[in-house]
Formats: C-alpha cells, sequence, structure tokens
C-alpha cells in the first residue's frame, strides 16, 4: 500500500478557505493558463489517464481525423506530444478507451473508427474499418506503438466506442467492439501473451442494430461484469447477465421485461453510479434528438425502476454525461454537455434521491453553450481532491473545481496483482461519518469503456466524505475473488492500493476461514433507512427476509440471489413488498445462505 500526499491537504485547506471568504463566486473556472492545452482544437472525444505514471492524469483528444495527447506536468499546465502513427495518422476516429492489455502498468490505447458516410441509410453498402490497438511504450518515452500482429486486426467494422473489461476474471483484458450502423458486433478475448482471439459465439454478439456502446457493470454484486448493450435509431437495449460465477463456465443470459431494456428512445452509452449509496449500480442514459434523459435505479439484481419527474431527466439534446461527486458530499451528481444551441446542465443529488438543477449562476460558464459537446470527461487533473470537467465541444475548455475543496475526500488507485494490473471491475466500498451522526456506505467501481457518450473518465475511484474526520472502512472488492479490507484511513488522501496488501486480505478460496456471519444492522434503530451486512465464505444461494414478530413476512431483501464469498449488504426502507410503509416496532430480519441460518432484531423508530 502506498500513500501519496504531497501537499494536498494544505492546498485543499487554502483553496477552502478562500471559497469560504467569497473570493471563489461560481463552482467551477474555466482555466486559461494550461499551457499547449490552450490551444487544443476542439474534439468530439476525450479520454484521461496517467500514460507516464506519475499520478497525474493526462488527455487524449479526438477530433474525427487526428488525435491530439497532452501529458500532464503536474503545474496545472500541459505539454502536446507526437507520438507517431497515434498523432500523425488521418482516419475516422471516434472514440478512445485506455486499457492496460498486457499488464505491464502500462496504460495502452484502443481506437475506435466509426467510418464515412454515416449515417449510412438502409439497404446501402457499410464500409468498416480497422481499428487501432496502441502499445504504451513505457519508460522512459512513453510513447504509444501501433500493434498490428496480435489478433486485434482479424475483423473490422463500423464502431463507436469500445469497452475493456475481463468477462472471464483470468486476470486478463478482454475487448467489446460493437458494431454500427447495424454493422457486426466483434469480441476479442485476451489469451494473457499480448494475443488476442475473436470469439463469434458469445450470445450477445448481435448484429443488424445501431450499437451506440457497450457497457460492462457487476448489477448483481456476484463478482462478475454484466453487460448492457446500448442501441441507438429506437431499438430496444440489451441486458445480459454473465453467469460465470453462478456456472462456473463463460455463458450469459439474456434479462428482457424490465424498463431499461424496453423504455429508450436515441439511446447513446450508459453511465453507471451508485447515486442512492445503496450499493449496487444505477443507470443513466443520455438521449439525442431533443429526447428525455433516462435514469434507471437499480433495486437489486436485474430489477430495475425509471425515474421520472426530476429534472435530471428532462428533455434536452445530450451528447456528453457523467456521474460526479462535485461537492464532495458523498452523494453523485451529474453533469449532462448538450449540444444544438442547448447549455449545459449540472444536477445535484440531494442525497434523498431527488436532484436539483444548479444555476449558470451558481455553476460558472460551464453551463453555457459550448456548441456539439460530444465526449466531455472527469479528472481531478490537479491533484487537489475535487473533480474537473473537461468539455471538448465547441471550444475545448478544461473547468477547474473551486467548491468540492470545502468537504474531505478520498481517492483510490487500483493495482491488480492476480487480477487485471489496471483493475477493472474491481468494487470499491467506503463507510464514513459524512454526517455528525451518519455512517454512510458508498460504492465506486473501476469501468474499461466509456463513461458516456464518448468519453472515459480517469480511471481512479473518488469519494466525496462531506465532514468526515476519518475513513471507517475501505473495502476493495477484486474481480480474483480476493477482498482487501483496511479500517480507520486518514481523509484528504490518493490511497493507492495494491491487491492482497491489506493485513485483512481474503482471497475466495481462504474465506471459508472467516465463517458465514450475519452483522447488526446500522444503524439501529433507524428511520428511515437502515443497512444490513452479511458475509458468506463461499458461493451461495441467499435469502434475506424481514419478518415481523408474529413470523409473518414483511419484506424480501434478497431472494435465491446467488452470491459469490464475501461481504454483501442490504438496505431496507422500512416498507413491505407492496411498497407500504410498515408501523413503527421490533422486527427480525433473517439471512439463509446454503446451509447457514441466523437472525437478528432491528428496530424502527417514526
Amino acid at each position: 500500500m502506498r500513500i501519496i500526499n504531497h501537499t494536498i491537504i494544505i492546498t485543499a485547506f487554502f483553496v477552502s478557505m478562500l471559497v469560504q471568504n467569497g473570493f471563489a463566486q461560481t463552482y467551477f473556472t474555466r482555466v486559461v493558463n494550461t499551457g499547449a492545452l490552450n490551444q487544443a482544437t476542439a474534439g468530439i472525444s476525450s479520454s484521461w489517464g496517467d500514460i507516464n505514471n506519475d499520478t497525474y492524469p493526462d488527455l487524449v483528444i479526438l477530433q474525427g481525423g487526428f488525435v491530439q495527447l497532452f501529458t500532464n506536468n503536474g503545474d496545472g499546465t500541459f505539454t502536446k506530444i507526437n507520438s507517431g502513427h497515434l498523432t500523425n495518422t488521418q482516419f475516422y476516429q471516434n472514440s478512445v478507451v485506455f486499457g492496460d492489455y498486457d499488464n505491464d502498468g502500462n496504460l495502452d490505447l484502443y481506437i475506435s473508427n466509426l467510418g464515412p458516410n454515416t449515417p449510412i441509410p438502409p439497404n446501402t453498402p457499410l464500409f468498416p474499418q480497422i481499428n487501432f490497438l496502441y502499445k504504451n511504450t513505457g519508460s522512459p518515452n512513453y510513447s504509444f506503438e501501433l500493434i498490428t500482429d496480435n489478433g486485434l486486426n482479424s475483423d473490422s467494422n463500423m464502431t463507436w466506442t469500445s469497452s475493456w473489461v475481463d468477462f472471464d476474471n483470468d486476470g486478463n483484458l478482454d475487448l467489446l467492439v460493437p458494431g454500427d450502423q447495424g454493422d457486426k458486433d466483434l469480441f476479442f478475448v485476451n489469451n494473457g501473451d499480448g494475443t488476442f482471439t475473436e470469439n463469434e459465439d458469445l450470445l450477445f454478439l448481435n448484429p443488424g442494430e445501431f450499437s451506440a456502446a457497450g457497457g460492462w457493470t457487476d448489477f448483481d454484486n456476484d463478482g462478475d461484469q454484466d453487460l448492457l448493450i446500448v442501441n441507438y435509431q429506437g431499438a430496444n437495449n440489451e441486458l445480459y447477465r454473465n453467469d460465470l460465477v453462478e456456472n462456473g463456465e463463460i455463458g450469459f443470459t439474456k434479462i428482457t421485461g424490465e424498463p431499461i431494456v424496453t423504455d429508450h428512445d436515441y439511446d447513446l452509452a450508459p453511465s453507471f453510479g451508485d447515486y442512492d449509496n445503496d450499493g449496487d449500480m444505477d443507470v443513466f442514459i443520455g438521449t439525442w434528438i431533443g429526447n428525455r434523459n433516462l435514469l434507471f435505479r437499480n433495486n437489486g439484481g436485474f430489477d430495475f425502476t425509471k425515474i421520472s419527474g426530476e429534472p435530471i431527466v428532462e428533455q434536452t439534446w445530450t451528447l456528453a454525461y457523467t456521474w460526479l461527486d462535485f461537492d464532495n458530499d458523498g452523494y453523485l451528481d451529474c453533469f449532462v454537455a448538450n449540444s444544438q444551441g442547448e447549455k449545459n446542465t449540472l444536477y445535484k443529488n440531494n442525497g434523498d434521491g431527488t436532484f436539483t438543477k444548479i444555476t449558470e449562476a451558481d455553476a460558472g460558464d460551464i453551463l453555457s453553450s459550448w456548441g456539439f459537446t460530444s465526449g466531455a470527461s472527469i479528472a481531478d487533473y490537479d491533484n487537489d481532491g475535487d473533480i474537473d470537467i473537461f468539455v471538448p465541444g465547441g471550444q475545448a475548455s478544461l473547468f477547474r473545481n473551486d467548491v468540492g475543496s470545502q468537504n474531505n475526500w478520498l481517492q483510490v488507485t487500483c493495482e491488480g496483482v492476480e487480477s487485471n494490473r489496471q483493475g477493472i471491475g474491481t468494487k470499491i466500498r467506503v463507510k464514513a461519518e459524512i454526517s455528525s451522526s451518519t455512517g454512510v456506505w458508498q460504492l465506486r467501481e473501476i469501468h474499461g469503456g466509456p463513461t458516456g457518450d464518448r468519453a472515459q473518465n480517469h480511471q481512479r475511484a473518488h469519494f466525496g466524505l462531506g465532514s468526515a474526520v476519518k475513513i471507517d472502512t475501505l473495502l476493495i472488492e477484486w474481480p480474483s475473488g480476493k477482498i482487501d479490507e483496511y479500517f480507520d484511513l486518514g481523509i484528504n488522501q490518493i490511497f493507492n492500493a495494491v491487491e492482497g496488501d491489506s493485513p485483512t486480505s481474503v482471497r475466495d478460496d481462504e474465506s471459508l476461514e472467516l465463517g458465514f456471519q450475519l452483522f447488526q444492522n446500522y444503524p439501529n434503530p433507524f428511520n428511515p433507512n437502515t443497512e444490513i451486512s452479511f458475509r458468506i465464505s463461499e458461493r451461495s444461494n441467499v435469502d434475506l427476509i424481514i419478518y415481523n414478530l408474529i413470523g409473518q413476512k414483511v419484506r424480501t431483501l434478497l431472494s435465491s440471489q446467488y452470491l459469490s464469498a464475501g461481504v454483501h449488504r442490504a438496505v431496507w426502507n422500512g416498507k413491505d413488498d407492496s411498497g407500504s410503509q410498515v408501523s413503527s416496532g421490533t422486527y427480525i430480519y433473517s439471512l439463509r445462505a446454503g446451509d447457514f441460518e441466523q437472525s437478528r432484531k432491528l428496530i424502527l423508530l417514526k
């Protein structure tokens, strides 16, 4: 474990004092002294990644026919880099994703090429393209070398965006390349020796759709990566459960009937985030052509509720969006970049499932109209503990966060050992007393694909901590099944977590020694929500049920859900299975996992 502090805490303190004393007039300030980045040409896509391992995120901007690469100098300025084929080739580049495909500790690049003359009318020929893989050569130059002989160029298609994922949990990054314009989907399995083999038999390879993006996340918290494919042109989206953990072998099950599949429009890409802090991934999807954006709350597993009536799902011309905790209060907010002359929007999470639309007077000119603003992405570019925003469209602009430093924070970099080196698929959970009396769990997951339309955020997990004075628990669940736990950590730091480095590190096949355990709910007594945590020592079918004192079932929180070994949690909101609020009193919560059974009491107060 390595802690990177430098002068972050001191810097955050002085910036915070400036804000509190009225010197910072708005939340975000457009930075105009960024060195070479000032001369960046407006683009359609952007991605952040630390390409030279100096802890400062660097930036790639795509502008259709060419690539711009800027390294972060660590002093608020950037240097433009010429890197051979990467920055000198004019083609049809549409998006870029970072991924350490060879596990050498250096971020590589994959660029998706859409092709000419899009959109292509029905029943006319397509123009499939070869996409580009660039290997990071590492120290001392950290340049990018075009790779053409490792199997990724075995086929071509028209691609909007691509996604890295370790779909089989073997420690190597695989690659999904969805087909746009009705072209075929491609999937490449990493052989672990720097080469790939194309797999044409997976259930989700479904040619004929206008697939804008494939987003991977662990929807059901079972330890493998599930897939949401977002289709453009009004087609149904596609949702697939990864059955690796359940069955012990590669396979997927298509999920149908959920609103996240059937309620759609001109959808672009999924953006995953646990906005309600209930321990699972929710989904925001931006829509094009002036339709309402979409927000789906994950109720656990593959049960989703479509959210309506909130400003976050208003009608806009959306081309870029991302979750971020801009004010470090412990709840994910949402930034949406619009086009067609519409202003960008920022939605503040109120912490109760609702959102407030922030005014331009508060947020600054980041909410002005910046033209064709696709591909906006986020990173803490100055390592001061709050999240900044880059908007490539219109006039390429970097906006510095001047409000987040009023609250405390934690950032976590994941370094896999048995898992893939980049930690893609890792879940990071943090518990801290954000207010004076409430312990709040937050969840982040490291994703290897777009975090909005044609954008990739910096893959360093960020947590706002509000007024918390310490981190009670940091829990890291690796794709390998290993679990690392840290306790009583300091705030306002960048924490480098190495797999297996914690004093209580546990792996899947060692966790039997810890046994099964149902923990006391927290808070208790409670109103309106309480969290129930439990540990299981082997993969098990789990039931978690609330009963009243005469043994009648009140609420089923988990029903025959197959979960991997480790610590899991569920939230009860004091409602029964019909959605009605139950009365005050004492209730029993009961866990059954395989042959294990345990019950405890909890108290609901009103």
